[in-house]
């Protein structure tokens, strides 16, 4: 883009404000815009502008007000992205005289050996802390049962 030089109403450039507002004004241009927005209000103000927008600018420019709360975020998904453990229990519901039993295992074993109530809640924790994969498996579960009945 080409820059344009701007002669303001009272003959002052344009540019010579914005350089100064900038501190990109060399001192001799310094000086001179200084000199004339002693007697020029227009100047004076459109300096002052300038002087605002490139607080502004620098504020945007500067990310370490974001740094913090961004590292924050990104470790909040991080976490969120990780996947959980997997955790594959077969269980069977069981009638029994005394009410129904939950009957759960896992590849380490009987995993869980309750009533239906503290299975339910049991599961719905598990079910926060980790995936949970349930199946039915009747061939794994028949052997569990039948030491429970004979016992």
């Amino acid at each position: 883009m080409k820059h344009r030089r701007t002669s303001l109403p009272c003959g002052f450039q344009e540019d010579a404000l914005i350089a100064a507002a900038l501190d990109e004004a060399d001192t001799t241009l310094q000086q001179a815009v200084h000199l004339h927005i002693r007697s020029c209000q227009e100047c004076s103000g459109l300096l002052a502008g300038y002087r605002s927008l490139q607080q502004v600018f620098t504020t945007l420019q500067d990310t370490r007000s974001f740094e913090e709360p961004l590292h924050r975020a990104q470790e909040r998904l991080m976490q969120l992205l990780v996947r959980r453990p997997v955790v594959h229990l077969a269980y069977h519901w069981c009638s029994t005289a005394l009410g129904t039993l939950c009957l759960a295992t896992s590849a380490q074993g009987v995993a869980l050996l309750t009533w239906e109530a503290q299975a339910t809640q049991l599961l719905a924790t598990l079910g926060r802390q980790v995936d949970v994969e349930v199946h039915e498996d009747e061939a794994a579960l028949q052997v569990l049962r039948s030491e429970l009945q004979a016992y």
